[in-house]
This record gives structure tokens, sequence and C-alpha cells, in this order.
């Protein structure tokens, strides 16, 4: 596929076939886009910035949610329904990393908006700050459902670094560096976390309501794992 000149000082490659239909030679519409809207870092700082701010809200969200699965869970083993009680028991800590993950979000947050005309200033990410980066991305993919900020703050890091860039981490393409605390709490698999650990977090909410677990529950804890 053949350069061809679009504009003084600009080069691009074309299809063909396109230039034959068209019958003209332009820049592709994407690019156009990203050349008349660059990456603003003061917007992307306080997207971030205001996105991080309304965190504590969803805290507060998924903190009301794991008190009611708490209650499911004793609920649950004193009705003697023990698959149910451990699926709750599952979601339950799936909730509770999710919480401990934003709580570590602060402090990457806080490094990014610190050194944002550090970033900016290079046209490629600089070493010392792509993990600091991709982390902010991994966690504004899981978190933009609850924090709209979060999207205007992926569109920024797209204008800044490619739509390839974000879809990369959204894929979670192996070798990227980003943060293994934040990553395995926010993007929690349950499936990963050890047999063991979870029937410890069963036997402790059995604990804490006053529930004797019996053998006839890890019978059936080990009936739900088979």
């Amino acid at each position: 596929m053949p350069w061809v000149t679009c504009s003084p000082g600009m080069r691009k490659l074309r299809n063909p076939m396109e230039e034959e239909e068209s019958g003209r030679r332009c820049l592709p519409r994407v690019s156009s886009w990203m050349r008349q809207t660059p990456f603003h870092p003061e917007r992307c700082r306080r997207l971030l910035l205001t996105a991080m701010s309304r965190l504590p809200h969803v805290e507060h969200q998924r903190q009301k949610a794991m008190e009611c699965r708490r209650r499911e869970v004793a609920d649950a083993l004193r009705n003697g329904q023990i698959t149910t009680a451990m699926m709750k028991v599952e979601a339950l800590m799936v909730d509770e990393a999710f919480v401990e993950g934003l709580k570590l979000l602060r402090e990457v947050a806080n490094v990014f908006a610190s050194r944002i005309m550090h970033v900016a200033v290079f046209k490629q990410c600089p070493t010392d700050m792509r993990e600091t980066v991709n982390t902010l991305t991994f966690a504004a993919l899981v978190c933009q459902s609850y924090v709209g900020e979060f999207e205007g703050f992926l569109v920024e890091m797209e204008r800044k670094y490619g739509k390839m860039f974000v879809a990369k981490i959204k894929a979670e393409v192996p070798g990227l560096p980003i943060n293994k605390d934040v990553r395995d709490r926010l993007g929690m698999d349950i499936n990963a976390v050890p047999h063991g650990i979870r029937y410890a977090r069963l036997e402790e909410i059995a604990s804490e309501t006053g529930i004797r677990l019996h053998e006839s529950a890890q019978m059936g804890w080990r009936s739900f794992l088979s």
C-alpha cells in the first residue's frame, strides 16, 4: 500500500480502492478528529480528580450492599441453605475486594495528577509513569459505569495515546504494567481465590452472627466446590 500526501508535512496510508471511489485523497475521518481535539492535560486532571471525589459515594453504596450480603449469608446458614450461603460469601468477597481497590486507587491518582504536565510533554508515555497511567486507565474502564467522569478520562487517554492503547488494557493484554494490588481487587476473579480462604470467610461470618457450623455445612461446602 503506497504512501500518499494528504496535506503539507502530513502523510497517511490510504486504501487504493477508496481512492478510486472517491477520486481524491484526504485524511481519514478519525485521524482528522484526533487532530482537532488534542489531549488536554488540565481537563484530564480535572476529570480524574472529580471522579476520585465521587468514589466515596460508590464505596458507601458497596458497603451497604456488603452489609445486606452478610445478613443474607447468616440467614442462609440458619436455614441450612449451604450452597446459597457460599454463593453469597463469594459475592461479598468480590465487593470487599472492590472497595479495597478503590482505596488503593487514590494514591495512584494523586501521583498522576501531580505529574500530568510531565506526561503531557512526551508523545509516548514516560517509562516512570507507565504503570500509573495503565492502572488508572484500567480502573476507569472498570468504574466508568459508576462514575461518569471516568468516561471523559478515557477519552483523554485515547486522544493522548490512541484507541489501541485503551483497547489493549481493556483486553488485559499480558505484560502491560498495571498495579497488581489494584488490578486484583477491582477485577477480582473469585475462582482464583483458594477454596480454604472462601470457607474461612464463611466461618468468620458464622462466628460473628453466633452460628455454629456443623459437619453438614462442611460437607455442603465440599459438595459446592465439586
